[in-house]
C-alpha cells in the first residue's frame, strides 16, 4: 500500500525522513528506492524511560526487544542550501505516547 501514494511527486530535489522499527529497515530502504530516494544516513533514536535509563523491554522486536527506532534519511535531485555534518546520528530520548516520535528529530532537520 505505502508503495502506491505518489510519494516520488513531492519533489524533485529534497530530502525525505521515514521511521521504521527495526524488522522494517529494509522495506523502508525499498521504499525509498521507489520513491526515487538514495538513502544517505539512519538516525537512530535510542528509547529511555522517566529516569533516562535504557528501554529494555521494547514492543517492537520480533526475535529481540527493540530499544530503539531508525529513521531513514533519503536524498533525491540536488537539493541547494544544507547543511552537512551538524548533528550526530543518535538522539536519546525518553519515551512518550505511543507512535510519538522526540521533539529533537525537528531540530535535526530544521538545521539540514
Amino acid at each position: 500500500e505505502m508503495r502506491n501514494m505518489g510519494v516520488e511527486t513531492v519533489q524533485d530535489d529534497g530530502f525525505i525522513f521515514l521511521w521504521v522499527t527495526g524488522r522494517a529497515v529494509e522495506l523502508g530502504r525499498e521504499l525509498l528506492a521507489i520513491w526515487g530516494y538514495d538513502r544517505v544516513d539512519d538516525i537512530i533514536w535510542v528509547k529511555t524511560n522517566q529516569l533516562q535509563r535504557l528501554i529494555r523491554t521494547g514492543r517492537t522486536g520480533h526475535w529481540i526487544n527493540h530499544g530503539k527506532e531508525h529513521c531513514l534519511v533519503g536524498v533525491k535531485g540536488n537539493p541547494k542550501n544544507f547543511n552537512r555534518g551538524l548533528d550526530c546520528d543518535l538522539i536519546v530520548s525518553e519515551v512518550r505516547d505511543t507512535s510519538h516520535k522526540p521533539d529533537e528529530i525537528y531540530g535535526m532537520i530544521e538545521r539540514l
